[in-house]
């Protein structure tokens, strides 16, 4: 009705009231559009722009995990190759987050000010560029291994703070939880179970009799690099050519699909003011329009000294902590614990990402269907969707640790990180719930604190599965060596399991607690 008033008092009379130029007044006040945000929202057919998007990104985030989990499973053979320790090992693995972390605040700044197709783009091209040039660097030295690694995480950090950035422009309050759950972290698990099984196939196609070994060592480790960073390299050519920063940047777009996205983003405030202090609309936990005043720029303290900020923060931590531990180190336990050979080890560990992919799909669908259908309130429902997420996971992460037949430890393996796919509904969303204005720097301030999981978890867990012939404490045995390989004995791994559990219950327990389903003002 307002769009309607101010086309019939005249476009003068609406640039006064708006601030948005003519033509997209226009556009959005055209009476041959329909009125009702459901109606529009099947327009633009079925390769509807949005999709398009969705799809590119989804696909850039699984490029950058399958190119950061593939050293999980050369490391074996890098292992032996090198002669390193567990201990050393998990600083290898570890050493990707000390470029990662860094790099996540300007990532935000950078896709907020040139646009978030260049950053994210740039961030998957330069990664792809440092996988394909990592077998060289890790055989000349440690040290140019470490910087690769690095340097590495520098790329592949601003990628998550860009892809929030086209969050506020893409994503239709309507459709938040499926497709944040898609881009954001169903994504990462399909990543994970297509990166795993193949790098095994790669890493035992070819393999020799090293110096020092009776057991034949794979030679071919190297082209696990090689392939996924070619694989990188072809996604971003289709990048440059289907993407765009915002709808309205999109050359192609049909012109209903553009008012739905205006009316139905986080950014679509920035057409329709609502107020004279320059209020903006954002969307309440019924998708209704609620006042959010928009600071002039990002309220960077508001991210630091916000309480509830920090609640999403310690979730993702908890979340990360999880995720990470498993990208590292499940192909380990599968080998070492359950006997797999590189192959098979890669095989199996495609099971718990695949069915951690098809939950994130489903609590996507279930929580849009919650908040549209049913009338739930959205802080309702990112906590029932944690609660079941974070108890399931904990409990089967515990229970696995005690079991000795190998299907039943696969399939509890499974299910604990199956069940943490129900997050992808909960905390990730909560950026968007909480700051549809400035959600990528929101995230790059929480993905620089949660993602010191990353760093904390493959060295805690290589310190708990040390390579010490004997316990200080006692004497007795820590490890037994197998042939070739050090083989950590069932209680380290069950204190491993220990802790990710515990750190995912008291991350869980203090979200579900105190998270809002509400924008707050001081993070906009």
């Amino acid at each position: 009705l307002k769009l309607q008033f101010l086309y019939l008092i005249g476009p003068s009379a609406a640039m006064t009231r708006s601030g948005v130029d003519e033509e997209r007044l226009e556009a959005d006040a055209d009476p041959l559009l329909p009125s009702s945000v459901s109606e529009l929202q099947s327009a633009g057919g079925a390769f509807k722009k949005r999709n398009i998007m969705t799809a590119m990104i989804a696909l850039g985030i699984a490029n950058v995990y399958m190119m950061r989990i593939n050293l999980s499973v050369a490391a074996g053979p890098m292992q032996k190759h090198f002669g390193w320790s567990n201990a050393e090992e998990g600083v290898v693995l570890g050493s990707f987050f000390a470029g990662y972390i860094p790099s996540q605040i300007p990532g935000g700044y950078m896709a907020s000010r040139y646009g978030g197709k260049l950053v994210f783009g740039i961030g998957i091209l330069g990664t792809a560029v440092m996988t394909l040039l990592l077998p060289r660097c890790a055989m000349y030295s440690t040290g140019l291994l470490y910087a690769a690694r690095i340097l590495t995480g520098v790329f592949e950090g601003v990628t998550f703070p860009a892809m929030n950035v086209m969050f506020t422009h893409w994503v239709p309050h309507t459709e938040r939880s499926l497709r944040v759950a898609i881009m954001a972290s169903g994504a990462a698990y399909a990543g994970n179970a297509v990166a795993l099984p193949l790098s095994g196939y790669i890493v035992s196609y070819a393999k020799e009799t090293l110096p020092g070994y009776d057991d034949p060592v794979s030679t071919s480790w190297p082209w696990v690099f090689y392939v996924f960073g070619c694989v990188g390299l072809a996604w971003f050519v289709l990048w440059l050519w289907l993407a765009a920063d915002t709808p309205e940047t999109h050359s192609t777009i049909d012109e209903r699909e553009l008012t739905y996205l205006r009316r139905t983003t986080g950014a679509a405030a920035a057409h329709d003011e609502t107020d004279t202090r320059d209020g903006v609309s954002a969307t309440d936990e019924r998708g209704a329009a609620e006042l959010v005043v928009k600071s002039k720029s990002a309220p960077w303290k508001g991210f630091l000294f916000t309480p509830g900020a920090w609640v999403v923060y310690l979730c993702h931590f908890g979340h990360n902590f999880v995720l990470y531990l498993g990208m590292t180190y499940i192909p380990k336990y599968l080998s070492e614990q359950l006997s797999f050979d590189i192959k098979s080890a890669g095989g199996i560990a495609v099971l718990p990402y695949l069915f951690q992919f098809c939950l994130a799909f489903m609590a996507g669908v279930f929580s849009d269907g919650l908040v549209a259908k049913r009338g739930w309130k959205i802080r309702n429902v990112r906590v029932l969707v944690t609660v079941l997420g974070v108890s399931l996971c904990a409990t089967f992460l515990c229970i696995t640790g005690w079991i000795k037949d190998t299907a039943l430890a696969v399939a509890s393996m499974t299910c604990a990180v199956g069940f943490s796919g129900w997050l992808a509904s909960g905390y990730n969303c909560s950026y968007l719930d909480l700051s549809p204005h400035y959600c990528g720097q929101f995230f790059s301030v929480g993905n620089v604190l949660a993602n010191f999981a990353g760093l904390l978890a493959p060295i805690a867990a290589g310190q708990l599965l040390n390579d010490d012939q004997s316990s200080p404490s006692n004497g007795t045995a820590s490890n037994v060596h197998v042939g070739d390989d050090i083989v950590s004995e069932a209680a380290d791994w069950r204190n491993v399991f220990y802790m990710a559990a515990g750190v995912y219950l008291l991350a869980g327990l203090q979200y579900c607690l105190f998270i809002s389903g509400k924008p707050l003002q001081a993070l906009n």
